[in-house]
């Protein structure tokens, strides 16, 4: 008669499942924090540095909250790296009606504007904010010897190689490099010591370089002289 063997029954795999679940409640919460971050998070309507560089206004707007209640629109100023300001300043149905109510910031002797567009349906107010700071006197004068370099570019349309356009240039702010030297486009002006220079073909094999001087009358008026042209050759 054979032998009869005990076979011991195998346990039963029951972390499986658990562990499964647990994976799947997992992804689920994530994909839910995350879902919530794309509800809620902060979209960038507009952004500018005044044309000193020494300030720039970030615009943005949020979800007023988690039903569907429209967005809070704010401002943040920046003056280097230190925030200055940091508030709401408007409550707009639609992220489109932010956008085209402050998407074009307009920096003024008061402060900050904006243009909105045609189809806005918001008229933003303007934002006083004190962005001429200690470089305000280089700043006007700047402003001075840029108007009278457009004035001699707009009397000598020939005078510079590529003929540039005085009304598009005007259009082009003025970025402070310090120590009262600016520049706009490929033009370059010192407040200070009252010349200005601009170079042509720089990335060329042979650019040129236009150096001239700023005459100021006892009246304050700023006249540029026509400049020395200088002609370089790059090393191959």
């Amino acid at each position: 008669m054979p032998e009869t063997t005990e076979q011991t029954p195998k346990p039963l795999r029951t972390w499986r499942p658990m562990a499964a679940w647990t994976a799947v409640v997992g992804i689920a919460l994530v994909l839910m924090l995350f879902a919530g971050w794309l509800y809620r998070r902060e979209s960038t309507v507009s952004e500018s540095v005044s044309p000193n560089g020494r300030c720039r206004v970030l615009i943005t707007a949020r979800r007023h909250g988690w039903n569907l209640d429209g967005f809070d629109v704010r401002i943040r100023v920046f003056q280097g790296e230190r925030g200055v300001i940091d508030r709401a300043i408007d409550y707009v149905d639609i992220l489109d009606d932010a956008r085209q109510a402050y998407g074009v910031p307009v920096w003024t002797d008061a402060g900050v504007a904006f243009k909105p567009s045609q189809e806005a349906v918001d008229q933003p107010e303007s934002v006083p904010l004190e962005w001429r700071d200690a470089d305000s006197g280089d700043f006007q004068a700047a402003e001075k010897a840029k108007a009278a370099l457009l004035a001699y570019i707009r009397a000598n349309p020939d005078a510079l190689i590529g003929k540039p356009d005085p009304d598009k240039l005007a259009a082009v702010p003025l970025t402070a490099l310090g120590n009262g030297r600016f520049s706009f486009g490929a033009f370059e002006l010192d407040a200070v010591k009252n010349v200005w220079s601009a170079w042509a073909g720089r990335d060329g094999p042979e650019p040129y370089i236009y150096e001239g001087k700023f005459v100021v009358d006892e009246s304050g008026r700023w006249r540029a002289e026509p400049p020395k042209l200088s002609r370089f050759h790059q090393p191959r």
